[in-house]
């Protein structure tokens, strides 16, 4: 697991709601404390689809996060910043399969059940934790790093301030 405290919180909020930085990412989850509360369930509700969408949305589990950015961001633009925020984002299967080919790994992407980021905003502090969990018993964390490297370098390639 990867604990990163993101010190550049501007850049990094303004990647994550106006950017494409996460776009590629699957968003399981989303947790917002404002004047109300709301909570965004990712899985797609897949009796709303007609019949031929219907099929392509039971590829993905979860809504990407370029489809749910513009609501969330809605929700939360404004004078006020938010007492709190969690987001929960998932690398997408084609993702993890493509990890899996250049980590040292003996898992299948069958055997994975996802690789996670936890955004996490509260009394000023924003944090990411990267996350996974598997289908089976395995003491292999090739895959692990292997997530954990893709995270700083897609952080770091947008020059954005963090602790480790």
């Amino acid at each position: 697991m990867l604990a990163l405290t993101i010190e550049d919180k501007k850049a990094f909020t303004k990647e994550l709601f106006m950017g494409t930085m996460f776009d590629r990412f699957q968003c399981c989850k989303v947790v917002l404390h404002h004047n109300v509360d709301y909570h965004i369930d990712g899985h797609y509700n897949i009796d709303f689809f007609d019949s031929e969408e219907q099929e392509e949305r039971r590829k993905q589990t979860y809504a990407f996060w370029s489809e749910l950015k513009p609501f969330v961001f809605q929700i939360l633009k404004g004078q006020r910043l938010p007492k709190s925020f969690q987001i929960v984002l998932c690398a997408a299967p084609t993702s993890i399969a493509q990890m899996l080919a250049t980590s040292a790994s003996v898992l299948t992407p069958e055997q994975v059940e996802g690789l996670y980021l936890n955004l996490h905003y509260k009394e000023d502090v924003l944090s990411l934790t990267t996350g996974s969990a598997y289908r089976v018993f395995t003491m292999d964390k090739s895959l692990d790093r292997v997530f954990e490297d893709a995270v700083v370098k897609l952080i770091r390639t947008h020059g954005i301030a963090f602790l480790q």
